[in-house]
């Protein structure tokens, strides 16, 4: 991990603990999967205080009765316990979308935007409600050039009673927002006629806004945090720990891994493990056991503690959405 100097003030001595934190995360969060064994403590001859292998505390707890000095264990990316699921894999009851290009495929949550028939950029949320602090792990695959991603601690475009709403945001969304995504001209290369997205006005309703864990099939940004349609757009690329104070311009704390190391760590046309949490002002992105990004948003103008959870899709190519699963730290 690459530290950068930061700029002195009044954030200096939290902003460096966030980059401590984040540290740890990366070291200990390794890649899970149900076959890894627990981490072991430390080896014979490797002891601890007192001499004894193990330290003084082995075999007694260690410091707060937490196991001693010991590695933690993988998580299983598998085990559900203490998460609720949002989809049953059957249709798509708890959610709510325009009902007309979100789908069920092969037991997940699935929508097709092609040349000649595209999506532009819709939404589906969840009915669970609100949810602010909390670990959200989700599988998707992508085909073609899809870009689609996870909203979270986000809101509805049009509900003028949700929380921090209005925000300032790009007229018609920019680029990647509710104008939906820019892309070639002219006839699909089938030699059809160009597609027409669905109407605005009918999609305008289920419209989302804020932090967006992106997912790119064409592997350039996925995993990093992108926030939709307020005008800050990409936040903290893949591979970033970002830091915005609201009174100077965001810093990057640190990086995660290179340019190289990034590309092997996503599976383009294939699945993906996929988790978010948020706690408090941070946010932590991972990606197929990988921490891709960390943003920490201490900006009074964007910050939102609590919002919807939902998924969108743009470009063109497939998206497939399953094994969603939610713990709440807090609403």
């Amino acid at each position: 991990m690459k530290v950068r100097k930061i700029g002195a003030g009044r954030y200096t001595c939290m902003a460096i603990a966030v980059v401590v934190v984040a540290a740890l995360a990366f070291l200990v969060y390794t890649p899970r999967a149900s076959s890894q064994q627990a981490g072991q403590g430390a080896q014979p001859g490797q002891g601890g205080p007192g001499g004894a292998p193990g330290g003084a505390q082995a075999g007694r707890g260690g410091r707060g009765g937490g196991g001693g000095f010991t590695h933690a264990a993988p998580e299983d990316y598998n085990d559900e316990t203490g998460y609720m699921s949002l989809f049953n894999g059957d249709n798509l009851d708890g959610w709510t979308s325009d009902g007309q290009n979100w789908s069920v495929k092969d037991g997940a949550i699935y929508a097709n935007s092609t040349c000649e028939h595209p999506t532009g950029t819709i939404y589906i949320y969840s009915d669970i409600g609100l949810a602010g602090d909390f670990d959200l792990k989700v599988r998707m695959k992508g085909t073609g050039m899809v870009n689609s991603g996870i909203q979270y601690r986000s809101w509805l475009a049009e509900d003028l009673d949700a929380p921090h709403y209005p925000r300032p945001a790009f007229p018609g969304g920019g680029a990647r927002g509710r104008g939906g995504f820019r892309g070639p001209q002219g006839p699909c290369p089938s030699g059809q006629p160009r597609g027409t997205p669905p109407d605005r006005a009918m999609e305008s309703k289920y419209d989302m806004i804020g932090p967006q864990y992106d997912f790119d099939n064409g592997d350039h940004y996925p995993g990093q945090f992108y926030e939709q349609a307020t005008g800050r757009g990409i936040v903290a690329w893949p591979g970033e720990v970002v830091i915005e104070n609201g009174d100077q311009p965001k810093q990057l704390m640190a990086t995660l891994a290179d340019a190289d190391t990034l590309k092997t760590w996503f599976h383009p046309n294939d699945w993906n493990d996929e988790e978010v949490i948020a706690e408090g002002h941070t946010y932590l992105h991972f990606l197929n056991g990988h921490l891709a990004s960390v943003f920490v948003d201490n900006d009074p103008t964007y910050f939102t503690k609590t919002g919807h959870i939902g998924f969108e899709i743009e470009a063109t190519g497939e998206v497939f959405i399953k094994d969603v699963y939610l713990k709440k730290f807090s609403q």
